[in-house]
């Protein structure tokens, strides 16, 4: 027969090749008392609780000084794409300003050569 443990009682008997008819020597039993296992005590989770509690504290006011630097990024980027503006403004009118100083440049060639008309007085 296989191996295996036979309960009578409060002990545990472990027998290993019983024959078939059931007879075994008893001095070759190995007895055991059965033992309740306790279940441990679960450990106490008020030091982890105020740890967490700090570590959500500290996650909260990271979280609020991200929130004010996105916010101060987002303002900073709104003034940037508004200074861009005012700067193609007043690109476009320096722009515009040296293309009519450039027609009169080329207007006051012109003017020179044309004859003087003087005014005598009498």
């Amino acid at each position: 027969m296989a191996a295996g443990a036979l309960q009578t009682g409060r002990h545990i008997i472990d027998y290993y090749d019983v024959p078939s008819d059931g007879s075994y020597d008893e001095s070759l039993l190995i007895k055991v008392t059965v033992v309740k296992v306790l279940r441990p005590q679960p450990p106490d989770t008020t030091k982890q609780d105020l740890q967490i509690a700090r570590l959500q504290g500290q996650i909260a006011t990271a979280s609020a000084r991200i929130a004010e630097i996105k916010a101060c990024l987002t303002k900073q980027v709104q003034q940037d794409q508004a200074n861009i503006t005012q700067q193609q403004v007043i690109h476009n009118r320096q722009q515009e300003l040296r293309r009519s100083c450039a027609e009169l440049q080329v207007s006051i060639p012109r003017c020179q050569a044309a004859p003087r008309l003087t005014c005598h007085h009498v």
